[in-house]
C-alpha cells in the first residue's frame, strides 16, 4: 500500500519577517518543513516499519525551494518525493485539489498531513482533502496502526482521548506525538538505492501529469 505524507515549507519560527509592497518578503527568511507535517512523515515511517509492502511518498506543492524539504523527507526515510511546482500561494481548499489528484494518480490509500498549518493557523487542509476524495477524516491523532485493511488508533477529543477503527482509504491529521491554478509536476525523487537516502544521495526523475487544483 501507499502512504502519502503532505509537507509544506513555512518560515522558521525564530526567523524575522519583513513586509514589503503589501506582502511578506521571505527572501531573507529561513524556510523549513512545517513541524506538524514532520510528525506526519515520522508516523508514516513508523507504520512502514510495523508492516510490510508499504511505500511512503512525500508530497510538496510550491515553489522550487520546496525541494529542500522533500530532500529532508527522503533523508528521514521516505521512499519517494513528488514536487508539484507552482509560484502561486494556494489556500487550503485550492491545495486540497492538487493533493486529491496526486492521491488518485498514485493509488494512495492513506494520506497524512499536519493537524494545523503553522503559517495559515488553519486546520482546513485535511478536511478539504477528505471531502474531495469522499474519505473518512480523523483529526488530532496520536496513535495509529494498520491491521487487515483498516486503520486503528486513538485521537484527541474534547473529553480526552478515544479509540477508533476505520476502513482504508482514510485521511488522518497528525497532532503533537493539509482558487487553485495549474501546477506542473516538477520532479520525483528516489533514494539512490530505490529507498529514502541521505540528503544529497537522491536523484530527480521526471513526473508527468496535470495536477492543477480547483475549488
Amino acid at each position: 500500500m501507499k502512504i502519502l505524507s503532505v509537507i509544506r515549507q513555512v518560515p522558521d519560527a525564530e526567523s524575522s519577517l519583513r513586509a514589503a509592497n503589501d506582502s511578506i518578503d521571505l527572501s531573507n527568511t529561513r524556510l523549513v518543513m512545517d513541524t506538524m507535517d514532520e510528525y506526519g512523515v515520522e508516523e508514516a515511517l513508523r507504520l512502514r516499519e510495523a508492516g510490510s509492502g508499504i511505500e511512503v511518498i512525500a508530497l510538496a506543492v510550491g515553489r522550487a525551494s520546496s525541494e529542500e524539504i522533500l530532500r529532508g523527507a527522503l533523508a528521514m526515510g521516505a521512499d519517494r518525493a513528488i514536487h508539484v511546482k507552482t509560484d502561486l500561494v494556494l489556500d487550503p481548499v485550492a491545495l486540497s485539489g492538487v493533493v486529491a489528484k496526486i492521491v488518485v494518480a498514485e493509488g494512495v490509500e492513506l494520506v497524512l498531513c499536519g493537524g494545523r498549518q503553522t503559517d495559515w493557523d488553519s486546520e482546513a487542509l485535511g478536511a478539504a482533502v477528505a471531502e474531495r476524495l469522499g474519505w473518512p477524516q480523523l483529526t488530532w491523532t496520536n496513535e495509529l496502526a494498520l491491521k487487515e485493511g483498516a486503520l486503528t488508533g486513538r485521537h484527541d477529543v474534547d473529553e480526552g482521548s478515544e479509540g477508533f477503527t476505520v476502513a482504508l482509504p482514510a485521511e488522518p491529521d497528525e497532532g503533537e506525538e493539509e482558487r487553485a491554478a495549474d501546477g506542473d509536476a516538477g520532479g520525483l525523487w528516489r533514494g539512490a538505492d530505490g529507498a529514502g537516502g541521505e540528503d544529497g544521495d537522491s536523484e530527480p526523475q521526471e513526473a508527468t501529469g496535470d495536477y492543477g487544483g480547483g475549488r
